[in-house]
């Protein structure tokens, strides 16, 4: 079913939910993001008086767990990637979610870390697919570098990355 196609359900929904209680969108209002979300995704023509925004925002697993990571300084991250244990991972998996949410730049430089130590292979999907989001040449030339220096596997969730990343680069 496309909800695009049916306003009144989110209007109904958004009335709902807990946080938007609040809100003073009236259905038209709704039926009108609805129509120009439509045609911004049928590329018809431009909203008309919405500006979406091109900000990066962070995945639910990011705000979620921001609060189990703890401490996120340089000190504990070099702690928790000196033990490499089970406990470790997740507590590394927490923190670089935090950083990405909290701490962009530290994030980035984090992602770079994980890529670099073949003994946190376990985290480089989630760094690939965060350094995706970046628009830099240097996220470019780590991908580009990954693709050189790794040996070709189709399976390889991080080549698939660093390929679609590298093709829709303008």
């Amino acid at each position: 079913m496309n909800l695009f196609r049916k306003p009144e359900r989110i209007y109904k929904y958004l009335k709902k939910t807990s946080d938007s209680r609040k809100s003073k969108l009236e259905i038209q209002e709704v039926e009108k993001i609805v129509h120009d979300c439509r045609n911004v995704w049928l590329h018809e023509n431009e909203p008309v008086g919405i500006d979406f925004g091109k900000g990066k925002y962070p995945d639910y697993l990011s705000i979620a767990f921001s609060d189990l990571a703890g401490d996120v300084s340089d000190e504990r991250i070099r702690e928790v990637m000196a033990r490499r244990d089970d406990k470790a991972e997740f507590e590394l998996e927490m923190i670089f979610k935090k950083l990405q949410y909290q701490e962009p730049d530290k994030a980035f430089e984090l992602a770079k870390k994980i890529i670099h130590d073949a003994n946190w292979k376990v985290l480089f999907e989630e760094a690939f697919r965060y350094l995706a989001t970046i628009d830099s040449t240097e996220v470019e030339d780590i991908f580009i570098a990954y693709l050189i220096d790794s040996d070709y596997d189709s399976k390889d969730i991080c080549r698939k990355i660093a390929d679609e990343y590298l093709n829709n680069r303008s």
